[in-house]
């Protein structure tokens, strides 16, 4: 089967030829995986290296260059697995080599002599390098530096999906910082302002469209494309049994009287946020992570939409350990997405219930084939990660409506969640506005 580019599949394509470094900002299922192999067959690289989250760098890209008889001639390698497995790909004859982010670090360290036969990078998702002060991050900022690389072609559905802090680095990776500057903190001094402690830091009036055209120079976007099918997003609501909310209406006065204004940090909000999300799902870990169990109420819902879905296949997202656990004991049959096999035999249709942390499941897999309802155990505050999991069935090749459930615990952190991440919000946000409500 050939793969022929759709109208913006060509874009792509094109604006990778006609740029040497270039950002494709293209939509959730669009696929650019395919199109950025198709314009290999145009730039003509002579050695490529890939880097991309694990299971897409195992799965996806291997998938697609096996999918498309146009790329049957391009030879690759996976440098996953122990360290002499990855050595062994980079100094193979693959004309492709793909590692997955973790892996960074180590090919730097390692693979200096290797590196130096490859003249195109490609980093799929490149969001998980938005963070300049990470190990993988360094280690990419030596090999933009070493000068041997002469294209770069990032890739991402969500360049920024928290703040425009986020895209100096990506942007940094591709022109070394002759737009947003030379270092994270005059990209910030430039076009940012930050509450008096320096945790919050706010776009300043009038420069959000001065970044957005510094990044459009080097980037093609892909918004709007034919083949999707409808996609419908749904509430389950659920109320606390009355012994289980009184229980966590205490637990988030006790931890609120307890901080300070000085002590409403980023980290302090995100335990505090994620125990309260915890007894809103159910259970909830202690300081010796020792489970305690509140109520089932997330749990007769989930068996509640799987009864209605009457036989349909079924991905779950959980967020936490315990969340599984319970999940999988209820139905046993239901496998993780990690198991060996998962992913071919969920889109066989072998798998009923298939169940993902979003973390594990949210980037690059293609499971559109398998079914067309999502339910998310409980909502995720993180905006990337809800978009990239939902688009794992709403995808290109998705044949029928996508059904998307999120099971919601009223008047808990749930709702405050949702509309955190609908708002790109921080869990220290949505702690501010709760000690408002206790304070005021």
């Amino acid at each position: 089967m050939n793969f022929t580019p759709r109208d913006y599949q060509q874009m792509i394509i094109d604006h990778i030829a006609t740029h040497p470094h270039s950002f494709i900002l293209a939509q959730l299922g669009s696929g650019k995986t395919a199109a950025t192999l198709q314009s290999f067959k145009t730039i003509k690289p002579k050695r490529v290296l890939i880097i991309a989250p694990i299971r897409v760098a195992k799965n996806t890209w291997p998938a697609e260059i096996k999918k498309w008889d146009n790329f049957s001639k391009y030879t690759h390698a996976v440098a996953v697995g122990t360290p002499k497995q990855r050595l062994m790909a980079f100094t193979s004859s693959a004309r492709i080599v793909i590692i997955n982010v973790e892996n960074v670090s180590w090919m730097i360290e390692n693979c200096a002599k290797e590196l130096g036969g490859f003249d195109t990078v490609v980093i799929d998702e490149s969001s998980g390098f938005k963070n300049p002060s990470t190990k993988r991050f360094k280690a990419m900022k030596k090999l933009r530096a070493a000068g041997f690389i002469k294209r770069w072609i990032l890739l991402t559905a969500t360049p920024t999906p928290n703040s425009l802090l986020e895209a100096w680095p990506q942007m940094f990776l591709l022109d070394q910082g002759q737009r947003l500057g030379k270092s994270m903190t005059a990209y910030k001094q430039r076009y940012f302002t930050s509450d008096y402690m320096g945790y919050n830091w706010e776009v300043r009036e009038g420069a959000d469209p001065i970044i957005r055209s510094k990044i459009s120079e080097l980037a093609v976007v892909v918004e709007n494309y034919s083949g999707l099918p409808d996609r419908v997003d749904l509430t389950e609501e659920v109320q606390l049994p009355k012994q289980a909310m009184l229980q966590y209406r205490q637990l988030e006065k006790d931890a609120i009287q307890k901080l300070g204004d000085d002590m409403i940090t980023a980290v302090n909000a995100a335990v505090l946020i994620g125990k309260l999300a915890q007894i809103a799902g159910g259970s909830v870990y202690d300081e010796n992570s020792n489970v305690h169990h509140y109520h089932d109420e997330k749990l007769n819902a989930l068996e509640s939409l799987i009864e209605q879905a009457e036989g349909e296949n079924v991905l779950v997202a959980y967020n936490y350990q315990h969340e599984l656990d319970r999940i999988m004991k209820l139905y046993p049959h239901a496998v993780n997405v990690k198991e060996k096999g998962a992913i071919d035999r969920w889109n066989k249709g072998e798998i009923k219930i298939l169940v993902a942390h979003p973390a594990s499941a949210a980037h690059g897999l293609n499971l559109q084939d398998g079914g067309r309802r999502i339910i998310w155990f409980s909502p995720t505050w993180s905006n990337e990660l809800k978009m990239q999991f939902d688009a794992r069935l709403h995808r290109q090749g998705q044949k029928d409506q996508v059904y998307v459930h999120t099971i919601v615990a009223t008047d808990t952190v749930d709702e405050r969640i949702i509309s955190a991440v609908r708002n790109k919000k921080s869990a220290q946000e949505i702690l501010l506005e709760t000690v408002k409500k206790y304070r005021s």
